[in-house]
C-alpha cells in the first residue's frame, strides 16, 4: 500500500540520510560535492554578533554514496570521500592546504516500521554506522576545525574512528514531507603528534519539513 501512495521523486539537498530504503536487490549511487567557506564565527551564546575567525577556510569534499538493499527492510551503505582545503589566519596560524582521501563510512539501515498512508504512522529506521579514518591511512592532513564541509548527517570528526547509533522517521502528508533524525556518535581515543587525544561525543539532530510545490517536476 505504501509503495503505491504519494511519494514525490524530489530529493533536493541531502538534508538527512534516506529513511526509506532500497528494495531487495536494488542498487543506488548518489554523487555529491559539499563545500565550505568560513571567515567569521559566533561566540558560545545565542547572538547575531560575529567575530573574525582565527582560521579562514575554503574546503571542498566530493562524496559518493553507494546503497544496496539486502532485504526489503535492511540496506547496506558505503560512503567514499575526498577533501581539498586551503586555510590561512593571523598570528601563528600559517597558511596550509591539502588534497587527498577523506574518511570512509559504512552503515546499515533497518526499517522495522513502514508508514501507513491512511493513518499517522510514520516510517521508522534504525541507523548503525562506523566511520573509518582512511584520511589518516592515506596521509591526508587534518582539516582545521576537525570536520569536513557539513552536508551529510551525521557529522563525524575528520580522521577519527567513530561509531554512531541513530533513529530516523519520515511521514508524507501531501503536499508536505516531514523527516527527522537523532544520532549519537562515540569517537575512539586517538594519538596526535605523540599525544593521546580524547574527543568528545557528538549528538546530531535534524527536523525537516518540505513543501512539495510540484511533485512531477520537483
Amino acid at each position: 500500500k505504501y509503495r503505491k501512495s504519494w511519494k514525490p521523486l524530489t530529493n533536493g539537498p541531502i538534508l538527512l540520510s534516506g529513511v526509506d530504503i532500497q528494495p531487495k536487490g536494488q542498487f543506488l549511487f548518489h554523487p555529491f560535492v559539499f563545500g565550505q567557506i568560513g571567515h567569521q564565527r559566533f561566540g558560545n551564546q545565542l547572538t547575531t554578533e560575529r567575530m573574525d575567525s582565527p582560521t579562514h577556510l575554503r574546503a571542498v569534499a566530493p562524496t559518493g554514496i553507494f546503497a544496496y538493499g539486502l532485504t526489503n527492510h535492511l540496506e547496506a551503505n558505503l560512503v567514499l570521500s575526498g577533501i581539498w582545503f586551503e586555510s590561512n589566519g593571523s598570528g601563528n596560524n600559517r597558511a596550509t592546504s591539502e588534497t587527498g582521501m577523506g574518511d570512509t563510512t559504512i552503515y546499515l539501515k533497518y526499517r522495522p516500521i513502514v508508514q501507513d498512508p491512511d493513518s499517522w504512522r510514520p516510517s521508522i529506521t534504525i541507523y548503525n554506522q562506523i566511520a573509518l579514518p582512511s584520511s589518516n591511512w592515506f596521509g591526508t592532513k587534518g582539516i582545521p576545525g576537525g570536520f569536513s564541509p557539513l552536508g551529510r548527517l551525521p557529522a563525524t570528526r575528520f580522521g577519527a574512528l567513530s561509531f554512531t547509533e541513530g533513529v530516523l522517521f519520515r511521514k508524507n502528508l501531501r503536499p508536505f514531507r516531514i523527516s527527522g533524525g537523532l544520532f549519537y556518535t562515540y569517537t575512539a581515543p586517538g594519538n596526535t603528534a605523540g599525544m593521546n587525544t580524547y574527543p568528545g561525543d557528538i549528538i546530531n539532530t535534524r527536523l525537516i519539513i518540505e513543501h512539495i510545490l510540484d511533485d512531477k517536476r520537483g
